[in-house]
């Protein structure tokens, strides 16, 4: 029996929800914005959120959109033996770090006003776009691989060979299935978030399951109220105001 044991690091790159290309989009900065509220502070700085307008919106489907990123970075651990047979690789590897940063950009048609930006509806509603991407529950079922040793098995096709490199292949390709689950979970929700609120025209129900994530704590403060200290439309300042 032969058993091999390496370290492995690895990046990984994911785009979800790609927007089509547009062409001379410019960018909004926090700067020229009054500061955000308390919460959208956190999703920005969780999230790393950056805003565009304009553009060739002529290649864009709806008034605003969000493209998220997600890009994980891990280090396995792996020790590996032949079956007795000699006919399958039998590989026991442990995560050793995941690195799950994630970045948005929100991407708005039509500039809105400065001084009301935070509580236009497409920026309340790409917002919940955002809340879903950044839940801590995603990074959780990631942070489960890192439990427990993983247990994978590879057949060997006739005149294949046993190398580091052929290991390293199959950890990834097992990987980058359990991290692609967790993604297309993310996808469904974006999707059915503009399903259910017809892409922020109309208001979320309160029956909705979605409600448990846009009400959830986000992954990088363990103190974060709930969406109560988020910009509501009644908040809206009248324009009248001098």
């Amino acid at each position: 029996m032969i058993t091999k044991r390496f370290a492995k690091s690895l990046a990984l790159v994911w785009l979800s929800l790609k927007l089509s290309a547009a062409v001379g989009q410019s960018p909004i900065s926090l700067d020229d914005l009054p500061p955000p509220p308390p919460e959208f502070k956190r999703l920005i700085e969780a999230g790393e959120v950056a805003f565009e307008f304009g553009g060739d919106a002529a290649v864009r489907s709806y008034a605003a959109e969000t493209h998220y990123r997600i890009a994980c970075d891990y280090k396995t651990r792996t020790r590996w033996r032949l079956s007795p047979n000699g006919r399958q690789l039998r590989i026991v590897a442990r995560l050793g770090r995941l690195g799950w940063p994630p970045r948005h950009t929100i991407w708005i048609r039509n500039r809105p006003e400065s001084e009301t930006f935070w509580y236009n509806p497409l920026v309340l509603h790409e917002f919940d776009h955002v809340r879903l991407s950044t839940d801590r529950r995603w990074r959780e079922k990631l942070e489960a691989l890192k439990r427990n040793p993983m247990g994978i098995q590879h057949d060997l096709s006739s005149g294949e060979q046993v190398t580091p490199t052929l290991v390293d292949q199959v950890v990834d390709q097992f990987l980058q299935s359990r991290l692609q689950e967790v993604f297309d979970l993310i996808d469904i929700r974006y999707r059915e978030l503009d399903r259910q609120t017809a892409h922020g025209q109309e208001p979320l129900p309160e029956d909705s399951p979605l409600q448990s994530f846009l009400r959830a704590p986000q992954p990088d403060s363990s103190d974060q109220p709930d969406r109560s200290d988020q910009p509501d439309r009644s908040d809206q300042p009248d324009s009248s105001d001098p």
